[in-house]
């Protein structure tokens, strides 16, 4: 029975080619004009700060829509014998709304035969096998486009897995054709002419609109971490082959208006890295790090979500430095005496274990919640602190990214090896004074360490 199927289906869409000549020799069917915006920019160039143009501007251009016509083509199929044929095939097999899915056979065969200039068959065909495949097989791809911020690859493309791709944006990538008035209602930042510096594609088996979804936030989670980056997206839009499965192929922007603080950038060393990286971390990322509508937070998801924040905090170095602080208490404190002392020492030693200098660490983090502290109590560093403090140490900019690289690091070991609060707090504490436990923290550190650093 499949395979005659098959043949009614290559018979049907003969009728249809057929059908469609005819109707359009009579003028019975025509195009709809439908106004787009274009978006051009002006010397396009990929540099080490990511996308530069040197301007923008607009016009107003009409393409044409054959999907009326393609639903009149539709009705008119339906009287015939090639349609009856195949419909009576499907009820056989037990298909479920067999004449809607025969209908959006047709309607997509319409479409792309009139869209095609040359009227190749040779695409009715790979339609047709599309869908006979995903009738009888259950098969088909989907996935996501994502454009990004925080991220600047200076190599062209890195494979992260075989179905996962990150690239630089191009100049086709920015220089968008919109329908006219989408832009305007779904997408203010775009008109603040806010480009993406990366474009992540992935596509997978079967997957529904929302796990591509959750798969947008769990990626950007995962680039989040790999390093201190205030990665988002844009905008992304979602694509599948199926024509059963329900997809929203529009394009979702974020509502996001503030830009990235801080870009990391990537290079050929980072290929292997990141792979790795990916790999490692996918199935470890709690859920809290990237399902937005979770409840269940912890401490792990409240450092997370201050290291979030203060990724994307541009309206002071303190406050960026301040909210990292309350990351850095969640993970490293509990209700004690001498917070600042045993923050500073805590971080200094585990960071000692991590390929730092332990006494520069601890300098570090005592300007930190100096800051902090200057802050809490609603001041600010005047212009001459901040140059006395670069000028014997390192600016206060610096402190914000030493900081939050602390915060980074201690998240993904603490995520990556389970251990609890409690645990990781008594372990520092004890190899300060015993040399078997710190041995055995070292251990479990250097087993982490390839993927962390």
């Amino acid at each position: 029975m499949s395979k005659e199927l098959l043949v009614s289906l290559y018979k049907l869409k003969d009728a249809l080619i057929k059908l469609i000549k005819e109707e359009n020799l009579a003028g019975k069917i025509n195009p709809e004009e439908n106004l787009f915006i274009r978006w051009k920019w002006k010397n396009f160039r990929y540099t080490e700060k990511g996308i530069e143009t040197d301007s923008g501007e607009t016009e107003k251009i009409t393409k044409k829509n054959w999907w009326n016509a393609s639903e009149y083509l539709s009705t008119m199929m339906s009287e015939t014998s090639q349609y009856q044929d195949v419909l009576k095939q499907l009820v056989i097999l037990k298909i479920e709304k067999s004449a809607q899915k025969i209908d959006n056979l047709i309607v997509t065969m319409a479409n792309k035969f009139l869209n095609e200039s040359t009227s190749e068959e040779t695409v009715l065909n790979e339609i047709i096998e599309r869908f006979y495949r995903e009738l009888i097989k259950g098969g088909f791809k989907s996935g996501v486009n994502i454009q990004l911020e925080g991220i600047i690859p200076l190599i062209q493309e890195i494979e992260i897995l075989p179905n996962i791709h990150l690239r630089q944006a191009t100049e086709k990538d920015i220089e968008r054709t919109t329908h006219f008035g989408e832009e305007m209602l779904m997408a203010p930042s775009f008109h603040q002419f806010s480009n993406p510096s990366a474009i992540l594609s992935m596509e997978f088996e079967n997957y529904s609109m929302m796990q591509l979804q959750i798969e947008v936030w769990k990626s950007i989670a995962i680039l989040k971490l790999y390093k201190v980056g205030s990665v988002r997206d844009l905008s992304y839009r979602p694509f599948s082959d199926s024509f059963f499965q329900s997809v929203y192929f529009g394009t979702h922007y974020s509502r996001e208006k503030i830009g990235p603080i801080v870009s990391y950038k990537l290079d050929k060393q980072d290929i292997v890295r990141l792979q790795k990286f990916w790999s490692e971390i996918y199935s470890k990322l709690p859920i809290n790090f990237y399902r937005l509508d979770s409840i269940n937070l912890d401490t792990l998801s409240l450092a997370y979500n201050k290291y979030c924040d203060a990724l994307f905090l541009g309206s002071s170095l303190e406050n960026q430095i301040s909210t990292t602080i309350s990351g850095l208490e969640a993970l490293i404190l509990e209700n004690e005496a001498e917070l600042s002392y045993r923050l500073c020492l805590r971080i200094a030693k585990f960071m000692g274990f991590m390929n730092q200098n332990p006494m520069y660490v601890r300098r570090v983090m005592k300007e930190a919640y100096s800051i902090r502290s200057c802050y809490s109590h609603g001041s600010f560093l005047s212009e001459k602190e901040k140059k006395k403090l670069e000028t014997k140490f390192i600016s206060i900019k610096d402190i914000g990214l030493l900081t939050l690289d602390y915060l980074r690091i201690i998240l993904l070991f603490m995520m990556l090896t389970g251990i609890s609060k409690n645990e990781f707090i008594k372990r520092i504490e004890d190899c300060l004074l015993d040399d078997e436990t710190e041995k055995s923290l070292m251990e479990t550190i250097a087993s982490q360490k390839k993927i962390i650093l």
